[in-house]
C-alpha cells in the first residue's frame, strides 16, 4: 500500500546485489482509477506531469527522491495527486525530455508540456505516440540517443 515501502524494499535488494556501484532512478505508484488518486514515491526519477481538460498543467509539489541502489537509507516521501476528470497523468523516463538534436539542443520538459497540451483530447495511446513522433521529429537524423518509456493515463469520468 505504501509506495515508499516498496522502494525501501527494492533498495535493500539493489543494495545486496550491486558489486558495481550502479543505481537505477525509478517512481513507483499506485493509480485508484475511481478517485483519479495517484500516490506515489520517486527515486530521483523525473516528477509526473498532470493536465486537466483545459490544458492547464498542475504545480506539483517536488520533493526530494533519491536513486535506489545508493545510500543504505535514501530520501523517499510519499506524494499524492488527483488526476482531475478528464484529465491526463504522464509519466516518462528522461529519454524523451534529454533527446537532442544534432545540435545538441534537449526536446526539453517544456517542449514535453506544450506538446502534451496538443495531444491531450487523445487516447492514452495515441498520446505517447505523438510525443514519441514528436521527440523523433527533433532528433531529426541523428536519431534517439537513450532508452525511452512514457505511460499516460487519461481519468474518465464514469
Amino acid at each position: 500500500q505504501d509506495p515508499c515501502r516498496i522502494l525501501e524494499k527494492v533498495n535493500q535488494y539493489l543494495l545486496k546485489m550491486n558489486a558495481l556501484g550502479m543505481y537505477v532512478t525509478l517512481l513507483y505508484g499506485v493509480l485508484d482509477c475511481p478517485s483519479g488518486l495517484f500516490t506515489y514515491s520517486r527515486a530521483g526519477h523525473l516528477m509526473p506531469i498532470i493536465i486537466d481538460e483545459k490544458g492547464r498543467i498542475t504545480d506539483m509539489d517536488v520533493r526530494d527522491g533519491q536513486a535506489l541502489g545508493v545510500l543504505e537509507n535514501p530520501t523517499l516521501i510519499r506524494q499524492e495527486v488527483v488526476i482531475p476528470p478528464n484529465g491526463l497523468l504522464l509519466l516518462f523516463s528522461d529519454g524523451l525530455n534529454e533527446s537532442s538534436n544534432e545540435k545538441g539542443v534537449e526536446f526539453g520538459i517544456e517542449r514535453v508540456k506544450q506538446e502534451l497540451v496538443k495531444l491531450q483530447h487523445m487516447d492514452a495511446r495515441q498520446i505517447c505516440k505523438g510525443l514519441w513522433d514528436a521527440a523523433q521529429r527533433h532528433c531529426g537524423e541523428i536519431g534517439m540517443q537513450d532508452d525511452f518509456t512514457l505511460l499516460a493515463a487519461k481519468r474518465i469520468p464514469q
